[in-house]
């Protein structure tokens, strides 16, 4: 079943047009391109949007083919598109819309593939990769972009495309302020994995030095999620919280994890259900560390991520049950 305001995640790239015998004016003029706007289409299901070709000529000049061009969506399950590039979204997926003019068209570039988050996303949205490529893109507006350390693989994901680790490789995310650990986290991703063999690093911005300090989110040996808390963010009790369900059997899960100071808890969230809540005694304090994705600098507390993550997600406060759900469904559940 699809949730009705659901956004769909459309990937529309710009097919564009060569246009090689013909001439397009009696002056001889040749067009060049044909480019597609908007690049990506983010209206909810029943909704249109409209688009626009735009042509290029070889005397420099551009002119509006919008109504010239043939249209096309390669699944018109997803989206529709009419004769004047008015989209309209069926269902949550992916499809390829593209505009073509003359008998012989030649894709020769693509458009971005980033798209503002979903409406209906909680508030406190502090970062939102999509991981649907290599080039790590904050689309949450707060401008908290990711470096790739490492080999990553783009691979069929939860919701458009994922990237899969392998055991060497990791994402930096070198500037985000409201990561810190001096207020209530909650860290969201899907996660793809079958690690039987050690406690595997998701998110981690952690500090190993003198008392420690920061978090550590990851996978054990049993499969299940893990937080990790420093301490010097501890008033005393136990520096972890284990969730009891298991998580590594190779299908996409997506995992949250909800670092609360207002309650003293850490809850685990699994496909959008509370899983376990734990009391922690907690204290502020942030270490200063850079937050990591895919691995832990100190690894005797989570290694290397093996598998694949999709739609990493973390909001600078505590979501409450129905907003842990609500970022499920919105970000590939069912």
């Amino acid at each position: 079943m699809v949730l009705a305001n659901k956004i769909s995640r459309l990937y529309l790239f710009c097919l564009i047009g060569l246009l090689l015998a013909s001439s397009a004016s009696a002056a001889g003029k040749k067009l060049i391109s044909i480019t597609v706007t908007p690049s990506v289409l983010n209206a909810a299901i029943g909704k249109t949007q409209q688009f626009k070709a735009t042509g290029y000529f070889s005397d420099g000049s551009a002119q509006d083919l919008t109504s010239s061009v043939v249209w096309n969506s390669s699944s018109p399950a997803v989206a529709v598109i009419t004769s004047s590039g008015l989209a309209t979204v069926q269902a949550a997926g992916n499809t390829t819309i593209t505009a073509s003019i003359g008998a012989r068209t030649t894709i020769t570039s693509q458009a971005g593939t980033s798209q503002p988050p979903p409406s209906g996303l909680p508030s406190g949205l502090a970062l939102h990769w999509t991981l649907d490529t290599t080039a790590i893109t904050d689309i949450s507006g707060n401008g908290s972009n990711g470096v790739v350390n490492g080999s990553l693989t783009v691979v069929a994901g939860k919701f458009g495309q994922a990237l899969r680790f392998n055991g060497a490789s990791y994402i930096a995310a070198p500037s985000v302020s409201a990561a810190s650990f001096s207020h209530s986290l909650s860290l969201s991703a899907w996660i793809n994995t079958t690690n039987t063999s050690r406690t595997e690093a998701i998110f981690s911005k952690y500090e190993a030095a003198g008392s420690e300090a920061g978090y550590i989110f990851a996978t054990n040996p049993n499969g299940n999620l893990v937080l990790r808390i420093g301490g010097t963010n501890m008033a005393g009790g136990p520096h972890s919280a284990t969730d009891t369900t298991k998580i590594n059997d190779g299908q996409w899960h997506h995992v949250i994890a909800v670092i609360s100071y207002e309650s003293q808890t850490i809850t685990f969230y699994v496909d959008g259900k509370p899983t376990s809540t734990t009391a922690m005694q907690m204290v502020p304090n942030d270490g200063g560390a850079t937050l990591q994705v895919g691995q832990n600098p100190y690894t005797p507390y989570g290694d290397y991520f093996t598998g694949s993550i999709d739609e990493v997600q973390l909001y600078s406060r505590a979501l409450t049950a129905s907003e842990a759900s609500t970022v499920y469904l919105l970000s590939g559940g069912l």
